[in-house]
């Protein structure tokens, strides 16, 4: 079982081999969403059990994939644009004075999070100069 990227879909595609003509022949058994996390259960009729396991793997995979690469996008990029604009907003009085105490035990919550894991991740923190 193949399985090929068309759009936003994904063929899953079956390779059979006909004696005449001594070659393979790659046949279409279905096209499921680039989205998907498992086989749909309207396919799961159509495939082998080897070629499930198969495909529900590859999708797992790829949607590890994405979701490391948007993690990786938002410590990158996201996290250091948000904790900036935090930082900038807490300089203004009338936004402190107008947080909840439940936002404010969520900020702290987050900070101690974010260091510890970070302390996990053995991420060394920088020399002050």
């Amino acid at each position: 079982m193949r399985i090929k990227e068309a759009g936003k879909r994904l063929q899953l595609v079956r390779t059979t081999y006909t004696p005449e003509s001594r070659r393979g022949v790659d046949k279409m058994i279905a096209s499921v969403s680039s989205e998907a996390i498992n086989v749909p259960f309207d396919v799961l009729p159509l495939l082998t059990p080897e070629e499930i396991k198969q495909v529900n793997d590859a999708l797992l995979k790829r949607y590890v994939a994405k979701q490391k690469e948007s993690y990786r996008m938002a410590l990158k990029e996201g996290f250091v644009a948000a904790g900036t604009l935090a930082v900038d907003a807490l300089t203004y009085s009338d936004i402190v004075d107008a947080l909840t105490p439940e936002e404010v035990t969520n900020l702290w919550s987050v900070l101690g999070r974010v260091q510890r894991a970070m302390e996990k991740a053995k991420l060394p923190r920088p020399k002050d100069r």
